[in-house]
């Protein structure tokens, strides 16, 4: 269900910039590029939760943070290398 909501949101914004593409309707495009985003933080959100709901259920809410700033410094990390 995780999966089709995903495909459909996207999905969705794609088909609604390709249309305003088309058609030269700027509000269409910039619709869908704000459906695109607007899914991929909420999903992120939604793992983000998952997780510390996982954390919070073991008892290891402490590891959380350091969880999330090692995946903070490895994007960084990532993104200067390039």
């Amino acid at each position: 269900m995780y999966t089709l909501l995903i495909i459909l949101l996207l999905g969705g914004a794609l088909l609604l910039g390709a249309r305003g593409l088309i058609k030269q309707n700027w509000s269409r495009v910039v619709g869908g590029i704000c459906l695109a985003v607007f899914s991929g933080l909420f999903f992120g959100f939604l793992s983000f939760w998952g997780g510390a709901l996982w954390f919070q259920s073991a008892g290891c809410e402490h590891h959380l943070w350091k969880v999330v700033h090692t995946k903070v410094i490895l994007a960084g990390t990532g993104y200067y290398s390039f």
